[in-house]
């Protein structure tokens, strides 16, 4: 008798356990999905404890059309300075030009600063890579000598009022469905 109840309490706690497991898994999938820059953090960003005003940041595009950070206030910004002689920029490219798609009619901007390359060969560059994300020109380095001292790739997210809450230093790929979701949701705020 004492075999059989302990089977049936044995029968129980697996029964239960296989339960517990099955409501978290649904729990865990049916909870919404965390979109706060802190969710970032995983993906090897470094969140500003308070937001950085990237103080004055001016650049042209490729057309010669000039922006400032004020420029960047009510959308989040991917701001990302590389280069083409640079192989891990140019591995995280095709991911970025993704995400620039994935994004598209969010309020969601990439920057992409060259550091310290001519125009035409820039033009060249994209051309033959087919990449549509804007690109901006620091033909001296000034503004990439503040922003990229630590090397390229490094990557920033400015929020919607213009400032830096985080930064990310080297390749990475940034068309992750994960990552795209946080962007969206931040975007979305």
């Amino acid at each position: 008798m004492k075999q059989k109840s302990y089977n049936i309490l044995i029968t129980a706690a697996c029964i239960f356990m296989l339960f517990s497991c099955t409501a978290e898994k649904a729990a865990a999938a049916t909870a919404p999905k965390d979109t706060s820059v802190k969710a970032l953090a995983p993906f090897g960003f470094h969140i500003y404890e308070k937001p950085v005003d990237p103080s004055e940041l001016r650049l042209t595009d490729l057309n010669g059309k000039t922006i400032t950070n004020a420029d960047f206030t009510g959308n989040i910004t991917l701001l990302n300075f590389w280069a083409s002689w640079c192989p891990p920029c140019r591995s995280e490219m095709p991911s970025i030009d993704n995400l620039h798609k994935a994004m598209k009619g969010k309020k969601f901007n990439i920057v992409a600063v060259n550091v310290g390359e001519k125009k035409d060969h820039l033009v060249q560059f994209l051309a033959d890579a087919g990449y549509t994300f804007p690109v901006y020109l620091d033909e001296q380095a000034v503004i990439s000598g503040m922003f990229a001292s630590r090397g390229i790739p490094i990557t920033y997210v400015i929020n919607k009022e213009g400032n830096i809450i985080a930064v990310r230093p080297g390749a990475m790929e940034y068309d992750q469905e994960a990552l795209i979701e946080i962007f969206k949701g931040l975007a979305d705020e």
